[in-house]
């Protein structure tokens, strides 16, 4: 796995290898953990993961990007403050738990 730091600009796109990748609007001006693990990226926010897109990076360049380094291999855990993600009696929807890398 390979993990790189990045800040979304104002738009929630961050460059990963020369490539505008869009992290989306949630994510405008934020900094990011990225962490690219096979086919997958996931984006971590404070903690949290943010998102899991694909990977749009080709397995042997990543090790060539700006502020690339060599990712600790872990298990993603649940927060445990996250919502159970049953319905809420009052709004009907459903929220995904998060989960903290």
């Amino acid at each position: 796995m390979v993990e790189s730091r990045r800040t979304a600009d104002a738009s929630g796109v961050a460059s990963l290898g020369n490539l505008p990748v869009n992290l989306g609007h949630e994510l405008n001006g934020k900094h990011v953990a990225v962490h690219l693990d096979g086919h997958l990226m996931h984006v971590v926010h404070e903690g949290v993961l943010a998102k899991t897109l694909p990977a749009p990076i080709d397995a042997n360049r990543r090790a060539t990007m700006r502020g690339a380094r060599q990712g600790r291999e872990q298990q993603p855990r649940r927060n445990s403050t996250a919502s159970s993600g049953k319905p809420s009696p009052s709004s009907g929807s459903s929220v995904s738990p998060a989960v903290v890398l």
